[in-house]
């Protein structure tokens, strides 16, 4: 057991601590169905009674910043890990003039006497100062997790009414195209098989129907789990989805990919492992030491060297990968508005051939059921484009203060 046992437990336990707590926002809300309609442009939903103004995106990244608790957690590592790096110093300072070796070793129950192993000591202070480095960063990255999670969470509930009030949509469509069939059938102008098939319309209109619900109620539930509230508080938004095309040539990638190499979060605590390491190797050269300890920095620098290249690649690709997703997310965007319109047309002509007696009632439907399924990929495109955008800044460790 070495004279630095319990100091440098202590230390690791705090570093491993700030680790753990850095999963803001990765848990998925669970599934609740049964929620009721919110009219378009809001959301309702929820047991709370009390009428509320309806809240914008900057409101809620505010609110969540104020109640969510993994930032809260995130901030109590970064305290504990500053009081825990005092307390070191405050600890090792009555050994710092014992400076003889790198490390001394002592026999069960033998007690310390001559010069100690103070470059324990000095190692000790060095771990400290890194776990209060990273708690910091740690703090920081968890604040622009929450922002993304905030906001994600709140497009995430238009999205799902945009696609509920596709599913209403269809689904009076499926009904009238079911009273025309009937309609057309008594007047002998169409047969029971058109009726048939519109009843058929209307029962996977309203399935559909009832999957929005429950999707949409989701979405409800994680807004809340974002903003830290209680999961059935009525949710009230004031925002769209509307679409902005971006000029994709005004994006630097170069410079994007520099800042994430230089202030991601991963690259950063990889970095800050690696001076540690480097550290106490530096310390076998620079005091007696055995071939056994200094082997063993050696090691210990190699894999955090190796560590740090891993870290760099994954902010590398994370970078390329979000600006690859933005360029798709805006090329469909355009693709869905065109196949929109064009569903559209094709939907009034079916219509149209129906009461001419032209076309049949399924051709009808099929023409209904594919307008709504390019109606629900635009909005899904449109979302997918909004939060590439956000995604970008995030992986180019970036603060999304300001972001679109």
């Amino acid at each position: 057991m070495t004279v630095r046992r319990s100091l440098v437990c202590r230390t690791m336990a705090t570093m491993l601590a700030v680790v753990l707590a850095l999963g803001v926002g990765c848990a998925a809300p669970a599934v609740a169905l049964g929620a009721t309609a919110a009219p378009a442009g809001t959301s309702g939903g929820g047991t709370s009674g009390e009428s509320q103004a309806p809240m914008t995106v900057h409101e809620a990244v505010d609110l969540a910043l104020a109640q969510n608790p993994a930032l809260a957690q995130a901030l109590a590592a970064r305290r504990k890990a500053d009081l825990t790096c005092w307390a070191t110093d405050d600890t090792i300072t009555p050994l710092k003039r014992y400076v003889s070796c790198y490390r001394l070793v002592l026999l069960p129950g033998e007690p310390p006497t001559g010069d100690l192993g103070a470059v324990d000591t000095l190692l000790v202070r060095r771990q400290a100062e890194a776990g209060r480095a990273i708690a910091h960063w740690a703090a920081d990255y968890a604040r622009e997790s929450l922002r993304l999670q905030a906001v994600t969470a709140f497009y995430g509930v238009l999205k799902a009414e945009k696609l509920h009030d596709i599913s209403a949509q269809a689904l009076e469509r499926a009904v009238s195209q079911l009273a025309m069939a009937i309609s057309m059938r008594d007047a002998g102008v169409a047969t029971q098989k058109d009726v048939l098939d519109a009843e058929v319309g209307v029962a996977n209109a309203e399935a559909a129907r009832s999957s929005a619900t429950g999707v949409l109620e989701q979405a409800r539930m994680g807004f809340n789990q974002a903003l830290g509230r209680p999961l059935t508080t009525a949710v009230v938004l004031r925002g769209d989805l509307a679409y902005t095309a971006l000029d994709l040539g005004r994006i630097d990638l170069a410079a994007d990919v520099a800042w994430a190499l230089e202030r991601g979060f991963e690259v950063r605590q990889a970095q800050e492992t690696l001076n540690v390491a480097e550290y106490d190797l530096g310390l076998t050269h620079d005091y007696p030491a055995s071939n056994y300890d200094r082997e063993i920095a050696a090691a210990a620098r190699d894999e955090a060297a190796q560590g740090l290249t891993l870290a760099q690649q994954a902010a590398e690709f994370g970078v390329r990968a979000a600006c690859l997703a933005l360029v798709d997310a805006q090329a469909r965007v355009e693709c869905r508005q065109r196949a929109v319109a064009a569903a559209q047309e094709a939907a009034r002509l079916s219509e149209l051939r129906y009461q001419n007696g032209m076309a049949t009632s399924l051709e009808v439907s099929t023409a209904q059921l594919a307008l709504s399924q390019a109606d629900a990929q635009l909005v899904e495109a449109m979302y997918d484009h909004r939060l590439a955008q956000l995604q970008l800044h995030f992986a180019s460790g970036k603060s999304l203060v300001g972001a679109p």
